[in-house]
């Protein structure tokens, strides 16, 4: 167990002041505001992320007594960590504060029939990729955990079938705003949540649930017009901590979930497995102290690495020499107990430029989310302004958690830009085929 003199020193009191001061003044704004849309502005979910991260997981491994990873002390990177995500906020508060004028754009108002039809095709081409890249460990879906499922689907570009997974949420939104406003369509709307639902959880990668949930939270509340109850969110809040403490000793990636594992363990013990995401916040923290100490900065490569990851290695053998700018930093905190450890993006950022990249990536996150947000709210309910706002509220849980900037920039395009797009040209196309016919 760490020194509390060690994990809270000077600096990480100070940042400590500055993550909570922002974060009590943004949430304080939306909450009280008399337009109740803003509660889900963008900026509502970068504070609940970093609360997550940042504030609950910390302060419950130093209460818990509990400040290793991977057999490695992490009390003395508390602090640098801090630092990041108080100079992130920072960054970020300044430019969401900004004022930035409104997105102008077109509107395009679908008929009923072209949102529903759009929304169908954008899902069976999501589930067909999904379907392709499972081959016959799709058999999970209908028998569940299987230790004898071989997942040999590997490479880069067979990879990108598996994304398809991200065009099944876009879909269901479609399907849940039509059921809000209609009360139609309420039993496909149910059978296609169960089985997205079902292939998330099977698929044993817990970030997809969070982005479904933040989807749907934010289409409901804002069709509703309603204003969420704290309370009934904090309880809700504690059970999916729970939840995901039976998905962390559950899990196995693409081979169903085995509950076995679970037999035995108590609401404290899942609990912390709940929260054992959390600790890539210590991760991070040992990660830029490595870099900071030795002056060892990527520069460059991430961006060139996310940028040329789509390129084959037979076009492109060059892209090489942009792989492992992570992997060998975690390796010199946790030797070879590194492997598969993640850090934040601040820490990306980090080792990329140092401070100043963790507050150009902060200000760059508010500059996005003050955009996304005058997009939606110069609108007039229109569906594609609302869609996107959706999307980019679960987008951000991505953004801020994984500092991998490939695996940012390839969410980014499947689970925003493609599925948008798709979802805009067909259902411009089938409205405008309607128009005509009548």
């Amino acid at each position: 167990m760490g020194h509390s003199s060690v994990i809270f020193d000077s600096k990480a009191i100070l940042s400590l002041i500055v993550i909570l001061g922002i974060i009590s003044i943004i949430l304080v704004s939306n909450f009280r505001n008399k337009d109740v849309r803003h509660v889900f502005s963008p900026s509502t979910f970068v504070c609940l992320v970093l609360l997550y991260y940042a504030v609950i997981g910390p302060f419950y491994t130093i209460i818990a007594g509990d400040t290793t990873y991977r057999l490695t002390d992490m009390s003395p990177y508390y602090s640098i960590s801090w630092t990041g995500v108080a100079v992130l906020l920072t960054g970020y508060y300044i430019a969401w504060r900004a004022n930035w004028k409104p997105v102008i754009s077109s509107y395009y108002p679908y008929s009923d029939n072209a949102i529903i039809k759009s929304a169908t095709i954008v899902f069976l081409i999501g589930f067909a990729m999904y379907a392709t890249w499972m081959g016959n460990n799709i058999k999970i879906l209908l028998y569940g955990y299987s230790e004898q499922n071989e997942f040999k689907n590997e490479g880069t570009f067979v990879m990108y079938l598996m994304q398809g997974l991200g065009l099944l949420i876009l879909p269901l939104c479609c399907f849940f705003r039509n059921k809000l406003l209609t009360g139609k369509r309420m039993l496909w709307f149910y059978l296609v949540l169960i089985l997205v639902a079902w292939i998330y959880l099977n698929s044993g990668f817990r970030f997809r649930l969070v982005l479904l949930i933040i989807n749907l939270a934010t289409i409901y509340y804002i069709t509703k017009s309603t204003r969420p109850s704290l309370l009934v969110w904090s309880i809700l809040g504690v059970a999916f901590i729970l939840f995901m403490g039976v998905m962390e000793y559950s899990r196995t990636y693409e081979k169903g979930l085995n509950l076995q594992r679970v037999e035995g363990k108590g609401a404290e013990e899942l609990f912390e497995g709940g929260t054992n995401e959390a600790r890539i916040f210590m991760a991070s923290g040992a990660v830029m102290s490595q870099v900071q100490n030795k002056g060892d900065y990527a520069y460059i490569d991430p961006i060139m690495n996310g940028v040329l990851m789509p390129l084959p290695y037979t076009i492109f053998p060059q892209k090489r020499a942009f792989l492992g700018y992570m992997a060998g930093r975690v390796d010199s905190v946790f030797g070879r107990y590194g492997t598969g450890v993640a850090v934040m993006e601040y820490a990306e950022a980090f080792v990329a430029f140092g401070w100043i990249g963790v507050f150009l990536l902060g200000a760059f996150m508010g500059y996005l989310s003050k955009r996304i947000w005058n997009y939606f709210a110069a609108s007039d309910g229109e569906l594609l302004p609302l869609l996107t706002l959706a999307a980019f509220n679960g987008f951000l849980y991505i953004y801020i958690s994984r500092g991998y900037f490939a695996q940012i920039l390839t969410a980014c395009f499947f689970y925003m830009i493609i599925p948008l797009f798709l979802f805009h040209h067909f259902a411009k196309r089938y409205t405008i085929k309607e128009d005509i016919s009548q």
